[in-house]
């Protein structure tokens, strides 16, 4: 789906009668630029839940900036070390890029 350069907003089609920002430099996204954009990050998160502290899960994710990486990894963590339904209380990260 084409989006605008500028603000990134998507291009709306039939479905709308114009575009709400009124944008009208629309590029493709290619996704093989966007996917080369992106760096290794290794994740170390830990969870708090009723029972204390879990053990340190190191993950390695993709992604073009550190939150983007800190988000993914502790989903992956949580899936890697905890039931799921687990609550977590807290969560602690370290990000470092590779």
């Amino acid at each position: 789906m084409p989006t605008c350069r500028h603000c990134h907003h998507p291009e709306h089609h039939a479905d709308c009668a114009k575009n709400d920002c009124g944008c009208v430099h629309f590029e493709p996204v290619d996704p093989a630029a966007r996917e080369a954009r992106k760096r290794l990050w290794v994740v170390k998160a830990a969870f708090l839940t009723r029972h204390g502290w879990t053990t340190d899960v190191e993950v390695r994710v993709r992604a073009q900036t550190m939150t983007g990486a800190a988000m993914r990894g502790v989903q992956q963590a949580r899936k890697q070390a905890l039931k799921p339904r687990t609550r977590v209380q807290q969560a602690r990260m370290i990000v470092v890029a590779c």
